[in-house]
């Protein structure tokens, strides 16, 4: 009965990607690429497939309903998503490489042999992209799998993430989204489906649900939403976050609010100039909040993100309620926050222009820590450890909110330069408001004063050389530390100096020597994951 219950979980719905609560004009669509998927398949012929079309017109939300409907009748699965955005992170290609594999080889039911749970948890490494291309193909050998390429933008993801794709089993699927169609032009794909505009029926559905939560406008306002609707040009992104702006004025005083809306969709062909419409009718802390997720939180879990903006703003679930509701942002299946790339890049494009409060480029990175003035501005930062830091200046970052560290790839005497100067940086900084830090494989035995902010929410220090963790963290939420194998000491006592934490994880900090009881004061814990740690018998005992 267990292993059961063990098989059912470990098929079940973690493959599912999120749909859209309208899915209007996707039935037609699915069918017409689902016909091509089947045929190929049933002919026992390796299908290669593109959906092409502009952004915003419904690729990837096509894809996803494609790969519900039919990843359980492959072997293995995977939807690789937003690799656009990935592949731009340092090491970005390698990740998404390992991702792949970790979800379609380790997750195989090969030789009627299920890998077990901790076969699965292994953690892929990859050197570079040549060594991923070359574990890829030879690890997928003869494997009918379904595999979806999501948002591939340059021949670089194409050489690394499809190319090793081609000793698949002959019944497998891969699709590809992108757009563009110039990508594609070598690779001899089984068919390429160009993705069209929403007919005009289709378009006032989709419209009509999101500004009326009803198949038909009111009488007063059928003549201007069809104007705005035509404005729209057929894009599903566009209806949506229109549809959704205009949502709840429908009385007819409200009538100038549309027709001032359609001016603006006239003036503004562009798509970000269309969307923008939706973001500058937010609130303060609600615009924050939104390029807050498009800068720095997009793919986090939907419970991390509200604890950040709590800290941030007082408020939390109440925000995301707000940008769920303008069409802004999502949650998939996962519980991960998604935001459209068209939205993102919108939302990146403001700071960019505008507030320059926020870097997440290592280019404008770069930039900043060279000009230490623009430091006490900013609000958020991801930085690569393989930059040029400053050397023997205490930083200030009072507005600093979240801080991400990326670690880089350095060798000789560079190496050594910029681990110097950037021990100095970061030993020296100050972020008194600091809410969100993750910082991975970090070199640190002890974290650096200055980023020990009493207002601190969530820390990330997984895989680092961590070996005490400070105490004066009073309004931690949660704390993830899994594989810091030199990790002897935590706080004590933690249910005291710690009394917020809802989420615990140790997994594999082997060499912990104990926790005491006062764990069990932690009356808001949620997550406590003691995998491959020593369990001192004081909370065995509890």
């Amino acid at each position: 009965m267990v292993e059961k219950v063990m098989k059912t979980l470990n098929q079940a719905d973690e493959k599912i990607m999120g749909g859209p609560d309208f899915p209007v004009g996707l039935v037609k669509r699915r069918k017409e690429i689902e016909k091509m998927l089947t045929e190929s398949k049933s002919l026992q012929c390796f299908g290669r497939f593109g959906l092409v079309g502009m952004g915003g017109i419904g690729k990837t939300t096509t894809a996803m309903s494609i790969y519900n409907k039919m990843h359980k009748k492959f072997e293995a699965s995977f939807f690789c998503l937003n690799i656009r955005e990935h592949a731009g992170y340092d090491r970005g290609l390698e990740d998404l490489q390992a991702k792949i594999l970790q979800n379609t080889v380790l997750n195989v039911n090969k030789d009627k042999r299920t890998y077990d749970i901790e076969h699965r948890q292994k953690k892929i490494e990859i050197n570079d992209v040549e060594h991923g291309k070359s574990i890829l193909s030879s690890e997928l050998k003869g494997i009918n799998a379904l595999i979806v390429l999501d948002d591939v933008d340059h021949e670089s993801h194409i050489d690394a993430l499809y190319r090793p794709l081609c000793t698949l089993g002959a019944k497998s699927v891969v699709v590809i989204t992108t757009r563009n169609r110039d990508s594609l032009k070598r690779e001899q794909l089984t068919e390429i489906y160009e993705m069209q505009e929403l007919d005009k029926e289709s378009s006032e559905r989709l419209f009509h649900w999101h500004a009326f939560l009803k198949p038909e406008a009111p009488a007063h306002l059928k003549t201007v939403s069809q104007d705005v609707i035509a404005a729209c040009k057929g894009l599903p992104l566009s209806l949506k976050v229109i549809g959704s702006y205009l949502y709840g004025h429908e009385s007819e005083s409200d009538i100038s609010l549309w027709e001032e809306s359609f001016r603006h969709l006239q003036e503004n062909e562009d798509i970000f100039g269309v969307l923008r419409i939706s973001y500058d009718h937010l609130r303060g802390n609600e615009k924050e909040a939104f390029l807050d997720i498009c800068c720095f939180l997009i793919g986090k879990l939907e419970d991390y993100v509200c604890i950040f903006l709590e800290g941030c703003y007082g408020m939390g679930q109440t925000l995301l309620n707000v940008l769920k509701s303008r069409s802004l942002v999502s949650t998939d299946a996962e519980g991960l926050i998604r935001v459209h790339d068209q939205l993102r890049d919108m939302g990146r494009h403001i700071v960019r222009e505008g507030k320059k409060d926020r870097v997440w480029e290592e280019e404008t990175a770069n930039d900043v820590l060279e000009d230490g003035g623009r430091l006490s501005t900013l609000r958020g930062l991801s930085i690569n450890t393989g930059m040029c830091f400053p050397e023997n200046e205490v930083a200030m970052c009072p507005e600093l909110r979240i801080l991400v560290v990326n670690n880089g790839n350095m060798s000789g005497t560079d190496s050594h330069r910029h681990n110097s100067s950037r021990r100095g940086f970061l030993q020296k900084v100050r972020c008194r408001n600091l809410r969100w830090l993750t910082w991975e494989n970090a070199s640190f035995e002890h974290l650096p004063p200055g980023l020990c902010s009493e207002k601190l929410q969530v820390l990330n220090l997984s895989g680092s050389n961590i070996r005490e963790v400070p105490a004066a963290l009073p309004n931690l939420k949660y704390l993830w530390l899994p594989g810091c194998k030199n990790l002897k000491v935590l706080s004590k006592p933690i249910g005291t100096l710690m009394p917020s934490l809802r989420g615990l994880d140790l997994y594999g900090c082997s060499q912990l020597e104990g926790l005491d009881s006062s764990l069990g004061k932690l009356t808001d814990l949620r997550i406590l994951n003691l995998s491959e740690c020593r369990v001192p018998s004081e909370i065995a005992g509890t």
